[in-house]
């Protein structure tokens, strides 16, 4: 509870954005939810989680069986806003409605998508860090050229050449 007060304080009262706050979490040694590094995504996510406020929501995400390829797999489908039901929850809510609110207002004027975004990276989805399990980037440097790399914090591996690792491949 009080690191999500502390994420919700750095983002709605001091001005953080999502890496200045995963980045400060992870230099007080603070482990995530999963015990690893703190990521932006973590915190955006948790911005917006209004099991914070008292709130329940069902009906967010269902389970779709489908054919792909031959294979009998299992979809996450994210619901549309109008399907999801929001009741009142039994646990006492740790973050209060008023900072709640001006947090999603703040989400809501600087949305995280790219309008233009084109991929660049081949290897995104399929190549991750053997040390974190973190996906590897594509970085392009002024003086190194362009390189493949974890870019987690602390780095756990030092970056690749982007053409030696295409050769390889």
């Amino acid at each position: 509870a009080d690191v999500v007060r502390l994420v919700f304080d750095l983002y709605v009262n001091q001005d953080k954005t999502y890496y200045q706050i995963a980045c400060h979490l992870n230099d007080l040694k603070i482990p995530s939810p999963r015990g690893g590094i703190w990521c932006r995504d973590t915190i955006r996510k948790m911005l917006m989680n209004d099991h914070y406020i008292g709130k329940v929501s069902f009906n967010k995400i269902k389970n779709t069986t489908m054919v792909e390829n031959g294979v009998r797999i299992t979809k996450k489908l994210t619901q549309p806003q109008e399907e999801v039901i929001v009741a009142e929850g039994k646990h006492p809510a740790i973050i209060d409605k008023d900072t709640f609110q001006k947090a999603q207002e703040r989400l809501r004027k600087n949305p995280s998508t790219k309008r233009d975004f084109v991929l660049q990276n081949p290897y995104a989805g399929v190549m991750y860090c053997a040390g974190c399990g973190r996906a590897i980037t594509r970085h392009p440097y002024k003086l190194a050229g362009l390189r493949l790399e974890c870019r987690s914090r602390p780095k756990c591996y030092k970056s690749a050449k982007y053409d030696d690792v295409e050769a390889a491949v």
